[in-house]
Protein backbone atom coordinates (compact mmCIF):
# COMPACT_ATOMS: atom_id res chain seq x y z
CA UNK A 1 0.00 0.00 0.00
CA UNK A 2 2.25 3.01 -1.57
CA UNK A 3 1.49 6.08 -2.85
CA UNK A 4 3.75 9.11 -4.03
CA UNK A 5 3.04 12.57 -2.28
CA UNK A 6 5.27 15.81 -2.68
CA UNK A 7 7.44 16.24 0.82
CA UNK A 8 8.58 19.36 2.54
CA UNK A 9 11.49 19.91 4.45
CA UNK A 10 11.74 21.69 7.74
CA UNK A 11 14.68 24.94 7.44
CA UNK A 12 15.29 24.14 11.33
CA UNK A 13 15.31 20.22 11.48
CA UNK A 14 15.87 19.30 7.84
CA UNK A 15 12.80 17.12 8.51
CA UNK A 16 10.49 15.91 6.20
CA UNK A 17 6.68 16.36 5.98
CA UNK A 18 3.90 15.89 3.76
CA UNK A 19 2.54 18.38 1.17
CA UNK A 20 0.37 21.18 2.59
CA UNK A 21 1.92 20.54 6.07
CA UNK A 22 1.63 23.67 8.38
CA UNK A 23 4.02 22.76 11.22
CA UNK A 24 7.14 20.69 11.21
CA UNK A 25 5.95 16.54 12.09
CA UNK A 26 9.63 16.59 14.22
CA UNK A 27 10.11 20.14 16.29
CA UNK A 28 6.74 21.63 15.45
CA UNK A 29 8.31 24.21 13.90
CA UNK A 30 5.83 26.41 11.09
CA UNK A 31 6.43 25.87 7.53
CA UNK A 32 5.82 28.07 4.68
CA UNK A 33 5.11 27.13 0.96
CA UNK A 34 8.48 28.46 0.09
CA UNK A 35 10.18 26.57 2.09
CA UNK A 36 9.00 23.23 0.33
CA UNK A 37 11.83 21.32 -2.03
CA UNK A 38 10.06 19.29 -4.68
CA UNK A 39 11.08 15.34 -3.97
CA UNK A 40 8.70 12.92 -4.03
CA UNK A 41 9.34 10.27 -1.57
CA UNK A 42 7.16 7.28 -1.26
CA UNK A 43 4.76 6.49 1.51
CA UNK A 44 3.43 3.01 3.47
CA UNK A 45 1.15 2.08 5.49
CA UNK A 46 2.45 0.49 8.40
CA UNK A 47 2.42 -3.17 7.92
CA UNK A 48 3.38 -3.79 11.88
CA UNK A 49 0.40 -1.48 12.41
CA UNK A 50 -1.94 -3.58 10.05
CA UNK A 51 -0.75 -7.13 11.49
CA UNK A 52 -1.13 -5.44 15.46
CA UNK A 53 -4.91 -4.53 14.68
CA UNK A 54 -5.41 -7.85 12.73
CA UNK A 55 -4.18 -10.01 16.09
CA UNK A 56 -5.70 -7.62 18.32
CA UNK A 57 -9.40 -8.36 16.45
CA UNK A 58 -8.28 -12.10 16.50
CA UNK A 59 -7.69 -11.71 20.18
CA UNK A 60 -10.64 -9.95 21.24
CA UNK A 61 -12.99 -12.93 19.31
CA UNK A 62 -11.11 -15.50 21.03
CA UNK A 63 -12.07 -13.87 24.88
CA UNK A 64 -15.43 -13.29 23.13
CA UNK A 65 -16.53 -16.79 22.52
CA UNK A 66 -15.00 -17.71 25.81
CA UNK A 67 -17.58 -15.28 27.56
CA UNK A 68 -20.31 -16.10 25.52
CA UNK A 69 -19.49 -20.09 26.57
CA UNK A 70 -19.56 -19.44 30.39
CA UNK A 71 -22.54 -17.45 30.07
CA UNK A 72 -24.84 -20.01 28.44
CA UNK A 73 -26.58 -21.95 31.19
CA UNK A 74 -25.26 -25.56 31.64
CA UNK A 75 -22.84 -24.79 29.47
CA UNK A 76 -19.76 -27.00 30.04
CA UNK A 77 -16.50 -24.97 29.89
CA UNK A 78 -14.14 -27.50 28.14
CA UNK A 79 -9.99 -27.54 28.65
CA UNK A 80 -10.01 -26.43 24.90
CA UNK A 81 -12.24 -23.17 25.74
CA UNK A 82 -9.27 -22.55 28.39
CA UNK A 83 -6.76 -23.08 26.46
CA UNK A 84 -8.34 -20.16 23.73
CA UNK A 85 -9.24 -18.06 26.32
CA UNK A 86 -5.27 -17.73 27.20
CA UNK A 87 -4.13 -17.28 23.92
CA UNK A 88 -6.40 -14.99 23.12
CA UNK A 89 -5.17 -12.79 26.22
CA UNK A 90 -1.61 -13.56 24.91
CA UNK A 91 -2.00 -12.29 21.42
CA UNK A 92 -4.18 -9.50 23.17
CA UNK A 93 -0.94 -8.60 24.71
CA UNK A 94 1.49 -9.05 22.03
CA UNK A 95 -0.65 -6.93 19.66
CA UNK A 96 -0.72 -3.98 22.16
CA UNK A 97 3.18 -4.19 22.11
CA UNK A 98 3.58 -3.83 18.12
CA UNK A 99 0.88 -1.27 18.55
CA UNK A 100 2.62 1.05 20.65
CA UNK A 101 5.96 0.20 18.36
CA UNK A 102 4.14 0.87 15.51
CA UNK A 103 2.96 4.46 16.97
CA UNK A 104 6.38 5.25 17.49
CA UNK A 105 7.76 4.79 14.26
CA UNK A 106 5.19 6.07 12.56
CA UNK A 107 5.72 9.54 14.58
CA UNK A 108 9.51 8.98 13.98
CA UNK A 109 8.74 8.75 9.82
CA UNK A 110 8.06 12.28 9.50
CA UNK A 111 5.30 11.25 7.29
CA UNK A 112 6.64 8.18 5.10
CA UNK A 113 4.57 5.91 7.31
CA UNK A 114 1.25 6.21 8.20
CA UNK A 115 -1.29 3.58 9.61
CA UNK A 116 -1.67 5.70 12.79
CA UNK A 117 -5.52 4.80 12.91
CA UNK A 118 -4.61 1.01 13.13
CA UNK A 119 -1.87 1.33 15.40
CA UNK A 120 -3.64 2.96 18.36
CA UNK A 121 -6.35 -0.03 17.43
CA UNK A 122 -4.60 -2.09 18.03
CA UNK A 123 -2.92 -0.69 21.15
CA UNK A 124 -6.34 0.29 22.72
CA UNK A 125 -7.86 -3.29 21.88
CA UNK A 126 -4.82 -5.04 23.36
CA UNK A 127 -4.74 -3.15 26.76
CA UNK A 128 -8.55 -2.94 27.53
CA UNK A 129 -8.78 -6.59 26.87
CA UNK A 130 -6.09 -7.87 28.79
CA UNK A 131 -7.40 -6.42 31.73
CA UNK A 132 -11.10 -6.22 31.54
CA UNK A 133 -11.94 -9.50 30.01
CA UNK A 134 -10.01 -11.75 33.02
CA UNK A 135 -11.58 -10.20 35.19
CA UNK A 136 -15.22 -10.36 33.50
CA UNK A 137 -14.29 -13.60 33.11
CA UNK A 138 -13.83 -14.18 36.93
CA UNK A 139 -16.76 -12.60 37.63
CA UNK A 140 -19.06 -14.27 35.73
CA UNK A 141 -17.56 -17.79 36.16
CA UNK A 142 -17.82 -16.98 40.37
CA UNK A 143 -21.45 -16.08 39.60
CA UNK A 144 -22.24 -19.40 37.80
CA UNK A 145 -20.61 -20.89 40.86
CA UNK A 146 -23.17 -19.50 43.41
CA UNK A 147 -26.00 -19.86 41.42
CA UNK A 148 -25.18 -23.57 41.12
CA UNK A 149 -23.90 -24.11 44.76
CA UNK A 150 -27.63 -22.51 45.66
CA UNK A 151 -29.91 -25.00 42.96
CA UNK A 152 -27.66 -27.78 44.48
CA UNK A 153 -27.99 -27.22 48.18
CA UNK A 154 -31.63 -26.85 47.97
CA UNK A 155 -32.07 -30.25 45.85
CA UNK A 156 -29.88 -32.29 48.26
CA UNK A 157 -31.71 -30.54 51.43
CA UNK A 158 -34.96 -32.26 50.29
CA UNK A 159 -33.43 -34.82 49.46
CA UNK A 160 -31.57 -35.25 52.80
CA UNK A 161 -35.63 -34.76 54.90
CA UNK A 162 -37.17 -37.52 52.26
CA UNK A 163 -34.28 -39.68 53.48
CA UNK A 164 -35.13 -39.28 57.00
CA UNK A 165 -39.11 -39.52 55.89
CA UNK A 166 -38.33 -42.90 54.59
CA UNK A 167 -36.03 -44.31 57.41
CA UNK A 168 -39.51 -43.24 59.73
CA UNK A 169 -41.23 -45.46 57.47
CA UNK A 170 -38.38 -48.75 57.13
CA UNK A 171 -37.25 -48.86 60.46
CA UNK A 172 -34.67 -46.48 60.54
CA UNK A 173 -33.06 -47.26 57.31
CA UNK A 174 -31.88 -45.57 54.83
CA UNK A 175 -32.76 -45.94 51.35
CA UNK A 176 -31.29 -49.27 50.13
CA UNK A 177 -32.33 -50.97 46.45
CA UNK A 178 -32.20 -54.54 46.41
CA UNK A 179 -32.57 -57.36 48.99
CA UNK A 180 -31.00 -57.54 52.67
CA UNK A 181 -27.33 -58.82 51.15
CA UNK A 182 -27.76 -57.23 47.60
CA UNK A 183 -23.71 -56.52 46.46
CA UNK A 184 -23.10 -52.80 44.45
CA UNK A 185 -23.58 -53.62 40.25
CA UNK A 186 -23.28 -50.51 37.93
CA UNK A 187 -27.11 -51.16 36.61
CA UNK A 188 -29.86 -53.23 38.17
CA UNK A 189 -31.18 -56.25 35.96
CA UNK A 190 -34.59 -54.32 35.14
CA UNK A 191 -35.32 -51.07 35.92
CA UNK A 192 -39.11 -51.34 34.27
CA UNK A 193 -39.94 -54.66 36.31
CA UNK A 194 -43.23 -55.60 37.60
CA UNK A 195 -41.59 -55.97 40.79
CA UNK A 196 -38.53 -55.85 43.11
CA UNK A 197 -37.37 -59.17 43.15
CA UNK A 198 -37.51 -59.13 39.16
CA UNK A 199 -36.14 -55.59 39.30
CA UNK A 200 -32.90 -56.41 41.62
CA UNK A 201 -32.55 -60.15 40.68
CA UNK A 202 -33.70 -60.60 44.78
CA UNK A 203 -34.56 -64.21 45.90
CA UNK A 204 -37.91 -64.97 47.24
CA UNK A 205 -36.52 -65.12 50.50
CA UNK A 206 -35.05 -61.87 49.96
CA UNK A 207 -31.40 -62.31 49.95
CA UNK A 208 -29.34 -61.84 46.79
CA UNK A 209 -29.31 -58.97 44.38
CA UNK A 210 -28.19 -56.24 42.65
CA UNK A 211 -28.72 -52.80 43.48
CA UNK A 212 -26.64 -49.57 43.06
CA UNK A 213 -26.84 -45.52 43.88
CA UNK A 214 -29.32 -44.21 41.39
CA UNK A 215 -31.79 -47.06 42.23
CA UNK A 216 -31.25 -46.38 46.00
CA UNK A 217 -32.32 -42.93 45.32
CA UNK A 218 -35.14 -43.46 43.31
CA UNK A 219 -36.62 -45.37 46.22
CA UNK A 220 -37.19 -41.72 47.32
CA UNK A 221 -39.42 -40.93 43.93
CA UNK A 222 -41.49 -44.17 44.59
CA UNK A 223 -41.84 -44.06 48.34
CA UNK A 224 -41.26 -40.32 49.32
CA UNK A 225 -42.95 -38.19 46.18
CA UNK A 226 -39.64 -36.62 44.98
CA UNK A 227 -39.55 -35.29 41.71
CA UNK A 228 -36.93 -36.39 39.30
CA UNK A 229 -35.98 -33.06 38.85
CA UNK A 230 -34.93 -32.44 42.36
CA UNK A 231 -31.65 -34.94 41.56
CA UNK A 232 -30.53 -32.38 38.53
CA UNK A 233 -27.52 -30.53 38.91
CA UNK A 234 -27.84 -26.97 36.75
CA UNK A 235 -24.15 -27.43 36.68
CA UNK A 236 -24.18 -30.75 35.37
CA UNK A 237 -23.84 -30.53 31.81
CA UNK A 238 -25.45 -33.12 29.55
CA UNK A 239 -27.90 -34.18 32.67
CA UNK A 240 -31.80 -33.75 31.95
CA UNK A 241 -34.96 -34.87 33.99
CA UNK A 242 -36.23 -38.83 33.78
CA UNK A 243 -39.43 -39.20 31.62
CA UNK A 244 -40.74 -42.33 31.08
CA UNK A 245 -41.99 -41.19 28.06
CA UNK A 246 -38.61 -40.49 27.15
CA UNK A 247 -38.02 -44.28 26.77
CA UNK A 248 -41.21 -45.06 24.84
CA UNK A 249 -42.80 -46.18 28.73
CA UNK A 250 -46.29 -44.63 28.34
CA UNK A 251 -48.58 -46.77 30.54
CA UNK A 252 -46.57 -46.88 33.64
CA UNK A 253 -46.21 -44.11 36.56
CA UNK A 254 -42.75 -43.25 37.82
CA UNK A 255 -43.72 -44.69 41.35
CA UNK A 256 -44.04 -48.53 38.96
CA UNK A 257 -40.34 -47.90 38.17
CA UNK A 258 -37.25 -48.78 39.54
CA UNK A 259 -34.54 -46.41 38.68
CA UNK A 260 -34.16 -43.58 36.49
CA UNK A 261 -34.16 -45.48 33.09
CA UNK A 262 -31.57 -47.62 31.30
CA UNK A 263 -29.16 -44.87 31.68
CA UNK A 264 -29.45 -43.37 35.32
CA UNK A 265 -26.24 -41.30 35.30
CA UNK A 266 -27.84 -39.01 32.57
CA UNK A 267 -30.78 -38.28 34.57
CA UNK A 268 -29.15 -38.23 38.81
CA UNK A 269 -26.64 -36.25 39.37
CA UNK A 270 -25.93 -37.20 42.98
CA UNK A 271 -24.30 -39.67 44.79
CA UNK A 272 -25.02 -40.66 49.02
CA UNK A 273 -22.99 -42.59 51.14
CA UNK A 274 -22.68 -46.02 49.96
CA UNK A 275 -25.53 -48.42 51.62
CA UNK A 276 -23.77 -51.53 50.45
CA UNK A 277 -21.38 -53.83 52.58
CA UNK A 278 -20.67 -53.59 56.38
CA UNK A 279 -21.32 -50.26 57.24
CA UNK A 280 -24.06 -48.37 55.79
CA UNK A 281 -25.00 -44.91 56.65
CA UNK A 282 -27.93 -45.02 59.35
CA UNK A 283 -29.62 -42.31 61.30
CA UNK A 284 -27.80 -43.68 64.69
CA UNK A 285 -24.32 -42.30 62.78
CA UNK A 286 -22.98 -38.55 63.42
CA UNK A 287 -25.76 -36.65 62.49
CA UNK A 288 -22.57 -34.23 61.06
CA UNK A 289 -21.79 -36.59 59.05
CA UNK A 290 -22.36 -35.80 54.66
CA UNK A 291 -25.46 -38.29 53.64
CA UNK A 292 -25.68 -37.28 49.75
CA UNK A 293 -23.54 -34.81 47.79
CA UNK A 294 -22.70 -34.66 44.13
CA UNK A 295 -21.80 -38.04 41.79
CA UNK A 296 -18.75 -39.62 43.28
CA UNK A 297 -16.15 -40.15 40.76
CA UNK A 298 -17.21 -44.28 41.01
CA UNK A 299 -20.34 -43.19 38.98
CA UNK A 300 -20.55 -42.60 35.38
CA UNK A 301 -21.30 -39.16 33.99
CA UNK A 302 -22.43 -38.53 30.27
CA UNK A 303 -18.82 -36.88 29.80
CA UNK A 304 -16.37 -39.39 31.59
CA UNK A 305 -16.44 -43.30 32.22
CA UNK A 306 -16.09 -44.03 36.18
CA UNK A 307 -12.91 -44.80 37.76
CA UNK A 308 -12.33 -48.34 38.97
CA UNK A 309 -14.47 -49.35 41.98
CA UNK A 310 -13.48 -52.50 43.74
CA UNK A 311 -16.42 -52.76 46.06
CA UNK A 312 -16.76 -52.37 50.28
Amino acid sequence: MENEKIQTRCPNCNGENTEGARFCCSCGCALTPAEAIGQTVSVKVSKMALVACTGALCGLALTILFLITISRPRSRVSETDRLAFLIGLIVLGVTAILGLVSVIRIERSGGRITGRAFAIGAVLIGVLGSLVFPTWVAVGIRTRSVAFRMVCGTNLSGIGKAMLIYANDYEDELPKAGGRNSVWAAKIPDWKAMNRFSAYNVKPDGSGGKGNISSSLYLLVKYCEVQPKSFICTGDVGIKEFKPSSYKIRDRDLIDLWDFGPEPQKHCSYSYHVPYGGYPLTTSCDSKMAVAADRNPWIDSPFKKSERFSGV
